[in-house]
């Protein structure tokens, strides 16, 4: 991978994790949203 595409992969990896943080949603991490839209998209029967 280029240093270029990894520095600007990183970037929106971090600047995404703040904008997370500053949603008000319960979950504030990226597992944390993950494992909710997976549990509404598979839920149990």
């Amino acid at each position: 991978m280029d240093p270029t595409t990894a520095a600007i992969f990183a970037l929106v990896i971090a600047c995404g994790s703040e904008i997370i943080a500053l949603l008000p949603v319960q979950s504030n991490s990226w597992v944390q949203l993950l494992v909710k839209v997976l549990k509404t998209a598979f839920p149990k029967k």
